[in-house]
């Protein structure tokens, strides 16, 4: 749509919308690094409506901090993220060294991805690159053994609509 490259700096973000369907490239500096991710939407509204995309800045995104993590809200309440994908939540986590208690509830899934560092869950050692699925359950604890940054998704364990799956 734009016909030209985006510069995206460290922590932003971009958003494509396929809708009725999209051709996108990405260009990467030197020592450059991307994290994409793929949602199903309703197909049977998202087909219906043409491509689009957003860039957000880092600074755009909200961050709640306590005596122990930081948590950047990607997409959530007080994001200015807009995304056709029902019930999603998405967090950056930098958390300190220590135990971390998640509250969910059962009908939900936490999808993780260790960025940096090294947490435990249900007593396993998970390293940076790690991705890992939390499901079913009200809560669960991460163990930091040393700072560690989580990239995580949170979403519905069973959509309102037909996904690819």
């Amino acid at each position: 749509k734009q016909n030209k490259w985006i510069r995206l700096s460290k922590g932003d973000v971009q958003i494509i919308r396929a809708g009725n369907g999209i051709s996108h490239a990405e260009e990467l500096d030197k020592d450059s690094e991307i994290f994409q991710i793929w949602f199903d939407p309703n197909l049977e509204q998202s087909l219906k409506q043409n491509a689009s995309y957003d860039d957000y800045v880092s600074s755009q995104f909200k961050v709640k901090k306590n005596n122990i993590s930081s948590t950047t809200i990607i997409k959530g309440i007080g994001s200015p993220m807009q995304m056709e994908t029902e019930g999603l939540s998405i967090n950056i986590h930098d958390l300190k060294t220590g135990l971390h208690f998640i509250q969910t509830s059962k009908d939900k899934i936490h999808s993780i991805f260790v960025l940096d560092g090294e947490i435990e869950l249900e007593s396993k050692k998970n390293l940076k690159g790690t991705f890992l699925t939390v499901s079913q359950t009200e809560s669960f604890e991460i163990n930091c053994n040393k700072k560690s940054r989580i990239f995580e998704v949170i979403s519905p364990l069973d959509p309102s609509y037909k996904t690819y799956a």
